[in-house]
């Protein structure tokens, strides 16, 4: 892997993320590279400022469907999966929340 990334492609399922690039890491305790960041260079093609479009899981290719709605290039056909895998993603977080006390405000 080189330090600035790979190159991603126009995916049908993703849409055209071809002037994007990703970046594999993993989360210590966990299978490495489970997580994608999706980013886009500075036209000059540095990399010191970077514009990221999304840190996302693996699974479901939710770093590309998030980077590709955010982007706008999300094909209306993948649109259901979208957001179908993003309402779960939202799910799951806001279950392993734990709930503020009232009076407190803590968690």
């Amino acid at each position: 892997r080189g330090a600035d990334g790979y190159d991603l492609q126009s995916m049908p399922k993703y849409g055209d993320l071809s002037d994007c690039k990703k970046w594999y890491f993993g989360i210590p305790g966990r299978p490495q590279n489970t997580h994608r960041l999706v980013y886009q260079e500075n036209l000059d093609g540095s990399v010191e400022i970077l514009e990221v479009v999304s840190i996302e899981e693996r699974s479901d290719g939710y770093a590309y469907l998030l980077a590709a709605n955010r982007l706008d290039r999300l094909p209306e056909e993948t649109q259901p999966f979208f957001e179908k895998v993003h309402q779960e993603k939202i799910a799951k977080r806001s279950a392993r929340r734990k709930p503020r006390d009232p009076k407190t405000g803590k968690s």
